[in-house]
């Protein structure tokens, strides 16, 4: 065969058989390793056999309540115990099913995976709360030499039943995301970015030998992606066209005011309490902290659509202290002022 008849056969693999790419690229590295390696051909091996640029596809992640919706609809006990494990320590199916009794460390509060991918042992943390559920699954279950026995005597259960279950539980709890065992790995690093744990950790937690590989979470994070403000909102400042149009809009309401209590409590409000630390009672400082925490990530987010043009955008939740009582509300307003005071001094 000559690089007529490797074109040939290559394009023979995209159009007629439309292979993915990434059976594309292994048939190309196929191809090369022959005629390099193994006939030793004096060909430029790139421009001979060109390959394809394989697709960046980001990973589904599910919610906090998308997880537990989803482990409450699965129906058989070992099941859903192998399933906590995938997201409560960020195993693979692969690990899950292979750890045994031996595996859990209560005293130390870690799980040892032994020959993970690549061969390689690591350690991950143990919940408390997981420890819990191992537990009861235990004195229920009784297994032997492996923690989740299949129906071979002495072989663990195969990832085939695992998949099964998770493909029932997803048509039962009624979630339109494609969930798999992996999905659940997904949203353990992503929850761990989300809650503040540094790339490092994660990628020891998940066994990867490349940080690179699990920083691409850092395109998933809610708190790294959606935190960010958009240069259209610093428009507003500068530009009365743009004030003028969002006024119009009927997604006015929406808009967030210039400056707000919260911004001048992030700004000054640690040198305000150190230096007025005799005045404030423990109440006080609560409010300030809680105002403080207004629609950050510390508080976590939800979704608001638009009635009138439908637009969705992600929103930090709000501190709620507008909905204060009196007795609260009048602290708040009192901490306003405290602000307000601070923000005109120079």
């Amino acid at each position: 065969m000559g690089p007529a008849d490797i074109c040939a056969y290559q394009l023979h693999l995209t159009e007629e058989r439309q292979l993915s790419a990434g059976s594309l690229l292994i048939a190309v590295a196929a191809i090369r390793f022959l005629y390099k390696v193994t006939l030793k051909r004096d060909w430029r091996i790139d421009e001979v056999v060109p390959t394809c640029r394989k697709p960046q596809r980001l990973p589904v992640v599910l919610s906090r309540q998308g997880v537990l919706r989803f482990l409450d609809a699965v129906e058989a006990r070992k099941h859903r115990v192998i399933l906590a494990v995938c997201y409560a320590a960020g195993l693979r199916i692969s690990e899950a099913i292979r750890l045994t009794p031996d595996a859990i460390d209560s005293q130390r509060m870690v799980i040892r995976i032994e020959e993970g991918k690549g061969r390689k042992d690591r350690y991950v943390m143990l919940s408390p709360q997981l420890l819990a559920i191992l537990r009861d699954y235990w004195r229920a279950a009784r297994p032997g030499s492996w923690l989740f026995p299949g129906y071979l005597p002495g072989q663990p259960i195969t990832r085939h039943a695992v998949e099964i279950a998770c493909r029932a539980a997803r048509r039962r709890c009624n979630i339109g995301k494609p969930v798999t065992p992996h999905t659940l790995r997904h949203a353990f690093a992503v929850h761990l970015l989300e809650a503040g744990a540094d790339l490092r950790t994660i990628q020891l937690l998940l066994g990867h030998r490349s940080l690179g590989t699990t920083a691409r979470y850092l395109r998933l994070a809610t708190n790294k992606v959606c935190a960010t403000a958009s240069p259209l909102d610093s428009l507003q400042a500068i530009s009365p066209v743009i004030a003028e149009l969002l006024a119009a809009s009927p997604c006015a309401g929406a808009v967030r005011p210039m400056l707000e209590v919260a911004d001048i409590f992030r700004r000054h409000g640690a040198a305000y309490r150190q230096a007025h630390a005799h005045h404030l009672d423990r109440t006080e400082r609560r409010v300030m902290a809680a105002i403080e925490a207004c629609r950050t990530p510390a508080l976590g987010g939800h979704t608001e659509r638009c009635a009138d043009c439908g637009f969705v955008r992600y929103a930090f939740n709000s501190c709620l202290m507008g909905k204060a009582g009196n007795g609260e509300l009048a602290i708040t307003m009192t901490a306003i002022s405290c602000a307000l005071s601070l923000f005109r001094s120079p």
